[in-house]
C-alpha cells in the first residue's frame, strides 16, 4: 500500500533524499501523520470487528468477548456495553432503522449469537444462542425491524425481529458468504461450492424473500483458485447498482438491477474485507489499508492512515464522513479519504520562506492578501511544534534538529505550508 510505501522512504535521511532527485513536499504528502486522510480516534483495550455509522455522531462498533462499544461524539469517547456472550466475538452489524439495530458473532468452538438493540445501540438483548453451524454469524442484513436474513455458513430468515429463525434451503450450494437488499422486494445472495479447490462461485436473486431464486452470476473457478474467488461482502446503493468484493482483490459491479455483473480485480490483489458505496461512482473497501474510486471502481486510489494497522472494515456517512477499524483501533475520516494525503486548501502554492535550507532563522511570507496569524512546524514522526510569530516577517529555527520539516502557516483564510531543509 502507498502509506507503508511512503513510510520506508520517509526513514532515509533528508540529504539522500535530495541526492536521489525525490520531490521532499511528496514525500512528506505520504509520511506526516498530521496530514493523515484516516486518523486513529481510538485505541480500545479489546480487539474491534465491526463498525456502523448512524449518522456521523452516533457509531456502534462490534468487539470481542461479547462486547459492544458507542460514541455519541463522532468517536471522541465511547460506552461499552457487556452482552453474556463472554467466549463469543460480535463481528457484524446491521441496522435497518435509527434506533433498532442487530449483532451477530459466535466463536469456532462457541455457540453463535444474536442480539438486537431498540435505543440506537445503548443497550443490547439476547435474542438466540445456538449452534447453527460452524463458524460464527458472518453477516445480518435486514430488511426492516423484523424481517432480515443472517449467515452463520448456512443462509437463515426471521419475520419475528430474531427471535425465530429457519434455514433457507440453498440446494447443491454449501455455504452463504454474502448477502444484500436491492430494495424492499429484491435480495441478493452469493454462494458457493467448492469440491477440493475448485467448484462455482454464484450470486442469487429472490424477489420472495428467498422462496425461488435466480441465478445472475455464475463463476467458475479451477483448481487452486477456489477459495480465492469467494465473495465476502455486498451492497446495492439503489435498486440498479451493486457492488461486491472478495479474496484477492476480487470486485463485482452491476448497473442493471443485479441482472449482469462486470467482474474485475484491483490491482492491490489483496484480500477485500468491507464496502462501503455513497453513490454508483463513489465507493471505498477495506484491502488492508483503504482504496477510494470515483468512477464505480474502474480506477482506485491508496488513501493515507496515521498508523500501520490493517484496517478491516469501514462504514461511510456520506462523501466525507467516515470509520473504520483494525483489530484494536477505530479510524475517522473527515474529508472523504480524498485523492490527496494533504487537502488542496493547504497545499501551499501562496507560503513563500527563505533561506531554505536554512539553519538559524528564516523569513517567511504570503503571496497575495493572505495574514499570516499563526506558524508551526512539523517533522518526519509527525512532531508540531510552534514558532515565534509577530508579523516580523522572520523566525527563529536554531532549535530545529537537522532534516526536513513542514513549516504549516495558519492565515486569516486557510492553512498554507512549505518544506523547510535545516542543515548546519
Amino acid at each position: 500500500m502507498l502509506f507503508r510505501q511512503w513510510q520506508v522512504i520517509g526513514v532515509l535521511h533528508w540529504r539522500n533524499l535530495i541526492l536521489r532527485g525525490i520531490t521532499l513536499s511528496v514525500v512528506l504528502a505520504g509520511t506526516i501523520p498530521g496530514f493523515a486522510q484516516w486518523v486513529a480516534i481510538a485505541q480500545p483495550p479489546t480487539s474491534v470487528f465491526d463498525v456502523y455509522a448512524l449518522n456521523a455522531d452516533t457509531v456502534i462498533v462490534a468487539a470481542d468477548v461479547g462486547k459492544m462499544m458507542r460514541s455519541t461524539d463522532g468517536g471522541e469517547s465511547w460506552s461499552v456495553f457487556q452482552t453474556p456472550f463472554t467466549w463469543q466475538n460480535f463481528s457484524t452489524i446491521d441496522f435497518p432503522t435509527p434506533t433498532v439495530g442487530y449483532a451477530g458473532g459466535g466463536a469456532d468452538f462457541a455457540q453463535q449469537c444474536l442480539i438486537r438493540t431498540t435505543d440506537g445501540g445503548a443497550t443490547w438483548d439476547t435474542l438466540s444462542n445456538e449452534n447453527f453451524s460452524s463458524g460464527t454469524i458472518d453477516e445480518v442484513e435486514f430488511l426492516n425491524a423484523d424481517t432480515g436474513f443472517f449467515t452463520a455458513w448456512s443462509l437463515r430468515r426471521t419475520f419475528d425481529g430474531g427471535l425465530t429463525n429457519t434455514i433457507v434451503p440453498l440446494g447443491n450450494y454449501v455455504r452463504c458468504s454474502a448477502i444484500a437488499w436491492a430494495d424492499t422486494t429484491c435480495f441478493f445472495a452469493t454462494v458457493h461450492w467448492l469440491g477440493g479447490d475448485a467448484g462455482e462461485v454464484c450470486i442469487l436473486r429472490s424477489h420472495d424473500l428467498m422462496q425461488t431464486w435466480d441465478t445472475v452470476h455464475t463463476e467458475f473457478v479451477s483448481e487452486g483458485q477456489g477459495a480465492e474467488r469467494i465473495i465476502t461482502r455486498m451492497e446495492f446503493v439503489d435498486p440498479d447498482h451493486g457492488f461486491a468484493v472478495g479474496r484477492s482483490g476480487s470486485f463485482l459491479k452491476t448497473s442493471d438491477g443485479g441482472q449482469s455483473w462486470i467482474v474485475s480485480t484491483i490491482a492491490s490483489g489483496d484480500d477485500i474485507t468491507d464496502l462501503s458505496f455513497t453513490s454508483p461512482a463513489t465507493g471505498w473497501v477495506a484491502a488492508g489499508s483503504v482504496l477510494r474510486t470515483d468512477d464505480g471502481g474502474g480506477t482506485w486510489v491508496a488513501q493515507q492512515q496515521d498508523t500501520m494497522d490493517v484496517i478491516q472494515r469501514l462504514h461511510m456517512v456520506d462523501e466525507q464522513r467516515g470509520f473504520a477499524v483494525a483489530w484494536q483501533r477505530i479510524f475517522r475520516t473527515e474529508n472523504g479519504g480524498g485523492p490527496n494525503a494533504i487537502p488542496e486548501h493547504i497545499a501551499g502554492a501562496g507560503l513563500f520562506l527563505y533561506p531554505n535550507p536554512a539553519c538559524d532563522r528564516i523569513t517567511v511570507g504570503t503571496v497575495g492578501q493572505e495574514r499570516i496569524i499563526a506558524l508551526s512546524v512539523v517533522d518526519l514522526m509527525g512532531r508540531s511544534t510552534p514558532l515565534e510569530w509577530a508579523d516580523s516577517r522572520t523566525t527563529g529555527v536554531s532549535h530545529l534538529a537537522e532534516g526536513v520539516h513542514v513549516v504549516v502557516a495558519r492565515t486569516n483564510k486557510n492553512s498554507l505550508r512549505r518544506t523547510l531543509v535545516i542543515d548546519r
